[in-house]
C-alpha cells in the first residue's frame, strides 16, 4: 500500500479513539496497541499505534505514531504456514547454515 499519510486513514471506532486520547491527556501515560484503521478507499489496514502526551507552548497535545503492519502480518501468517508444513511433512528437511552446518531438522530428518 506504500506510505500512508494521516489523511489516508481513520480509526474505525472514533469513540474508542477519543477515549484513548482523553486518557492520555488526563492520566499522562503512553499508549501502545494494535487496531484496524480504515483507508479512505474503504479497505482496512492493520496498524500499530503509539501515542504519548506532550506539552508544547503551554498546550497539552498528543503525539501519535501510526505504522502500517500489513506486510508484517502477512509475513507472520506465511511463517506460521511454513512451520506447520515443516512440522507435518513426511519428507526429511534439513536446513544448513552458511558454513554447511546443520541447523534445523524436520522430524524425518532428525538423524545425524
Amino acid at each position: 500500500m506504500g506510505r500512508l499519510a494521516l489523511v489516508d486513514i481513520m480509526a474505525t471506532d472514533t469513540d474508542e479513539c477519543n477515549r484513548h486520547l482523553r486518557n492520555l491527556l488526563e492520566q499522562k501515560h503512553d499508549y501502545f496497541g494494535e487496531c484496524n484503521y480504515r483507508h479512505r478507499n474503504g479497505t482496512y489496514v492493520p496498524v500499530e499505534v503509539a501515542a504519548s502526551p506532550v506539552h508544547l507552548a503551554n498546550k497539552r497535545l498528543v503525539m501519535v505514531n501510526v505504522r502500517d503492519t500489513t506486510e508484517r502480518k502477512h509475513a507472520e501468517v506465511q511463517t506460521l504456514l511454513a512451520a506447520k508444513v515443516f512440522e507435518n511433512t513426511a519428507e526429511a528437511i534439513v536446513i544448513q547454515g552458511p558454513n554447511g552446518e546443520r541447523r534445523t531438522f524436520s522430524k524425518q530428518g532428525d538423524r545425524p
